[in-house]
C-alpha cells in the first residue's frame, strides 16, 4: 500500500506504518515487476510468492475483465478490513476518504 493511504491511517489508527501491509498490494507489486522487467512472464520466483492472486492460465499477466474485477474486489475488502481493524466498526470511519 502507497504512501497516499498508509501514513494517514497509520497516524489515525496510532499505530507504526509498518504494521498496515496488504498481501494484495503485494502480489500487485510483483505483477508490476513482471510486465516491466519481464516482459509480462511470470517467473516460477513471483509464481512462488504470489499470496492471493493467482497466474493467468498462460503463465502471463494476461488478465481479463473478470479478473480485474476481482482484483479490485480484493483491493476493496483488503481496505475496509484494514481500516476496520485499526479504527473499529464505527461507520464513519469504513470509508478510507474520512481518514485523509
Amino acid at each position: 500500500m502507497g504512501d497516499g493511504y498508509r501514513t494517514p491511517l497509520a497516524t489515525a489508527a496510532d499505530v507504526p506504518r509498518e504494521k498496515l501491509l496488504l498481501s494484495i498490494f503485494g502480489d500487485l507489486r510483483l505483477l508490476r515487476h513482471e510486465i516491466l522487467h519481464n516482459k509480462g512472464r511470470l517467473s516460477s520466483e513471483t509464481l512462488a510468492k504470489l499470496e492471493l492472486l493467482s497466474p493467468s492460465t498462460t503463465g502471463s499477466v494476461d488478465y481479463g475483465n473478470d479478473d480485474v474485477e476481482r482484483i479490485v474486489r480484493h483491493i476493496k475488502t483488503a481496505l475496509d478490513e484494514l481500516v476496520t481493524r485499526w479504527t473499529g466498526k464505527d461507520p464513519a470511519y469504513r470509508t478510507i476518504w474520512r481518514i485523509t
